[in-house]
């Protein structure tokens, strides 16, 4: 299906829901540029899928590799939620990289990448 469990994992959290709903929701979803104001907010993206590749049968399971940007209006708010997301995902993916924060010029926001290797069954 090429979804991970992002949105239900943060909000099973003790926190993380605090921190991320403005009321309506909770504002954590796959990436669309529509739907991505009112920092802080979580969103993911795939960057690259593949399906596991066996010598006789089909394949029973994708590797998926996924960009989660943590988004923020402060540095201090972004490295928190950061340090929160990690927290949830790490039993369920492997983090294979992330950056440093980063302030967007273009929305004056401050960014945290996570990068996530994810297996899913399709």
């Amino acid at each position: 299906m090429l979804i991970i469990p992002l949105y239900d994992l943060c909000a099973a959290d003790s926190e993380l829901p605090n921190l991320l709903s403005d009321g309506v929701g909770l504002k954590v979803g796959e990436f669309d540029a529509n739907n991505t104001h009112g920092a802080p907010y979580v969103c993911w993206q795939i960057i690259n899928a593949n399906t596991e590749q066996y010598l006789s049968g089909g394949s029973d399971m994708d590797s998926l590799y996924v960009q989660i940007d943590v988004w923020a209006k402060t540095k201090a708010d972004a490295r928190n939620i950061a340090r929160k997301v990690r927290k949830v995902i790490e039993e369920y993916c492997t983090i294979e990289d992330f950056t440093g924060c980063e302030l967007e010029q273009e929305t004056n926001l401050y960014r945290i990448r996570i990068d996530s290797r994810w297996l899913e069954e399709p």
